[in-house]
């Protein structure tokens, strides 16, 4: 992942507001401990996964992400290549004393809270984000008290989002991390394109490690128990009509036909076509 550039507004020294550019593909890979943020695609698209799963995100939407391990990818929307976020941290001790200013509980909402609330375009948001714009350009003027008002702000915006029990509950825990063993986060993105090393991240583990918990849970390696998972959903679908065999390989997380085929094979010993056959002439 290659910086364009990058601007910063501080509050007390802290870093808080981030305007970020980086050439498309971009790959973040952030372990969130003391501060959750929110995240702002500005011009790019893109997914904001966690350890229970991916949440899409498309130009002018954001995500608000809680203390914890996340891999965040995003490509261009505009022909020159460039991804732009804005990133917003929510430092613990300022968030509190905002709560304390607005009189707000969230003790009181008893919905389960989430790891990642998305955002979706409104107009409120982006004249947000288009007046942090104007301070990255200008950050010569931003006093600690309008940093601080922002992050206010922000905070207030959030609190106007669908759902509102389940968004405060959220930020009552912003701060709390939650454990999840290697086998739940495998089987939150069994489906998705995710590495071995990349599905450690989210535990916060080395590979090995992570190779070795998971020995725990399966008799099998864990590139193996994906693969049969994802052979065994991919078996169920060919066994329904309303899907094409390259469109079940695809919701599969098989990116290769020939692979998907080839693998297919090797554990039922026809290809996809040929038991989709077979299971029609029964």
């Amino acid at each position: 992942m290659n910086f364009f550039d990058a601007q910063l507004i501080r509050y007390k020294n802290q870093e808080v507001f981030f305007h970020m550019t980086f050439r498309s593909p971009a790959r973040m890979e952030d372990h969130m401990y003391d501060a959750p943020c929110f995240i702002y695609a500005l011009n790019a698209e893109g997914s904001v996964a966690s350890p229970v799963g991916q949440t899409p995100v498309q130009q002018e939407e954001g995500a608000l992400m809680r203390c914890g391990s996340y891999i965040n990818k995003w490509s261009a929307v505009q022909p020159d290549g460039k991804v732009e976020i804005i990133v917003i941290k929510l430092i613990a001790d300022l968030v509190l004393k905002i709560f304390s200013e607005i009189e707000f509980d969230p003790r009181k909402s008893i919905q389960k809270p989430l790891l990642t609330i998305k955002a979706q375009q409104n107009l409120l948001l982006q004249r947000y984000m288009e007046s942090l714009l104007f301070y990255f350009r200008n950050p010569t003027i931003v006093t600690d008290d309008l940093a601080y008002l922002k992050l206010k702000e922000l905070v207030l915006l959030l609190l106007q989002l669908p759902d509102q029990d389940v968004v405060k509950s959220t930020l009552l825990h912003l701060f709390r991390q939650e454990q999840f063993t290697v086998f739940q986060i495998v089987e939150n993105h069994l489906f998705d394109n995710f590495t071995v090393e990349q599905l450690a991240h989210f535990a916060h583990m080395s590979k090995a490690t992570f190779r070795r918990k998971f020995k725990q849970h399966s008799s099998l390696p864990v590139q193996k128990y994906i693969l049969n998972r994802r052979l065994e959903k991919a078996k169920n679908l060919l066994k329904a009509k309303h899907k094409s065999v390259a469109e079940i390989g695809t919701a599969c997380a098989f990116s290769d036909p020939n692979y998907f085929s080839k693998v297919f094979k090797q554990k039922y010993g026809k290809t996809p076509r040929a038991y989709r056959l077979a299971e029609r002439l029964k």
